[in-house]
């Protein structure tokens, strides 16, 4: 277990553990993430408890869960803040983007907003 600060004085407990599917999992007050995880990955686990305070608990769950255009921009978000740290992972996070998430875009489009772009 580690913890790291959002905001400067909100603590995230990061636990060690197998996770599947992803290497961490974000729930705001805590992320659950495989051993020894890359800055990168904890940067954007990180981001997604920024924006489960920005939006509040429920609002956040909801917007992720429900809604394929807020998890887009959620993810997109998370990912350029992890790309800023590791900026080599571009086409294997638009790959990602694109095949994970079920937001319905191609990994050209993921590309594109990963850069910035218009998608």
């Amino acid at each position: 277990m580690f913890i790291r600060w959002i905001y400067k004085i909100i603590p995230v407990l990061f636990i060690v553990c197998k996770v599947d599917k992803y290497f961490a999992k974000s729930y705001g007050f805590f992320v659950l993430t495989n051993p020894n995880p890359p800055e990168a990955i904890i940067q954007h686990e990180l981001t997604h408890c920024k924006q489960f305070w920005r939006y509040g608990w429920i609002g956040y769950m909801l917007l992720y869960r429900f809604s394929k255009t807020w998890r887009l921009k959620f993810e997109i978000e998370a990912y350029r803040r992890q790309l800023e740290i590791m900026p080599t992972g571009l086409e294997v996070i638009a790959d990602f983007l694109a095949t994970k998430y079920e937001c319905n875009i191609t990994r050209d489009q993921a590309i594109k907003l990963l850069r910035g772009q218009n998608g």
